[in-house]
């Protein structure tokens, strides 16, 4: 199996291997053994390569072992519907091009810088990472299409840690000082059908839940939209809070969270953040052009 090097990069952010804890929850819930992963990973790569050969306009942007693995944990080490997913990954980025043609973190620090859009350093008590949007605070000189870019760069940097591949995301939607006039911008359509994708099976990451705070009335109108973009699956995973933040708590530790969005933790820890997507994009990037496939 290939080796990782992440230790350019904090634990915190990319594990260099599982905890015990992690590793019990694989070998249970996921199907996870030595020989189990050797095995699957060398069928799906031959998957992979038939499909590749019989598609020859299809792209494999990674063919990695570590990228392979993520579609496995996944689909719970099912070798028939990792193979699914990869195949509606690659149809997602060949779909929605405009959200990887090009795009590095220098062309997205602009957005990005907005703090809008993060993850925080530390997991919560059950190993899960978590992502804070506050998408009210992208500023309104910041395109549309540069925040959608954002959305498969993040995620994918962040499903880059097995911790995160075993434990899942949550993700926490802060609507503070959210506009009419902004929530109709940037939650359009469009923009709506690649999120549910990506939250959908589109990508390899387990989105565990979904909490929506401090949302204002008229945000239920455009929920009213919103939620038919999503699967009966997905919908439960949604939970709308307001401004009750107890209810929030219910589900996470105030001390899991940052001040800004209602918990008792430090503040976001925004350049560590942009430190681990310089330092991971640039080991995806390397590992893209090893083993990427642009036939």
């Amino acid at each position: 199996m290939e080796s990782h090097d992440g230790d350019s990069i904090p634990e915190c952010w990319i594990s260099n291997s599982l905890s015990e804890k992690s590793k019990e929850r694989a070998r249970v819930e996921l199907n996870e053994t030595d020989e189990n992963r050797t095995l699957c990973v060398g069928q799906l790569r031959n998957r992979l390569e038939e499909y590749a050969a019989t598609h020859p306009n299809v792209t494999f942007p990674r063919r990695d072992d570590r990228f392979l693995i993520q579609f496995l944990r996944a689909r719970k080490y099912d070798v028939d519907t990792a193979m699914s997913m990869l195949k509606k990954y690659v149809k997602f980025r060949a779909r929605y091009n405009q959200l990887f043609e090009g795009v590095t973190l220098e062309s997205l620090k602009p957005a990005l810088e907005w703090k809008y859009m993060f993850a925080l350093p530390e997991r919560d008590a059950y190993g899960r990472r978590i992502l804070i949007w506050r998408t009210s605070l992208l500023d309104e000189s910041i395109s549309v299409s540069d925040m959608e870019r954002c959305v498969p760069f993040v995620v994918d940097a962040v499903s880059e840690d097995e911790e995160t591949q075993v434990n899942g995301i949550v993700i926490v939607v802060d609507y503070s000082g959210m506009s009419m006039t902004h929530m109709t911008r940037v939650e359009n359509t469009e923009t709506m059908q690649q999120l549910s994708s990506i939250l959908q099976g589109a990508h390899p990451t387990q989105f565990v839940e979904v909490h929506v705070i401090n949302q204002p009335w008229y945000f239920h109108i455009a929920w009213r939209n919103m939620k038919r973009f999503f699967e009966a699956g997905m919908k439960h995973k949604i939970h709308l809070h307001g401004h009750d933040h107890e209810s929030l708590h219910r589900f996470m530790s105030k001390a899991a969270l940052p001040e800004e969005v209602g918990g008792d933790g430090p503040p976001a820890d925004f350049q560590s953040f942009m430190d681990f997507l310089a330092a991971v994009s640039n080991k995806m990037l390397a590992v893209t052009e090893a083993t990427g496939s642009s036939d």
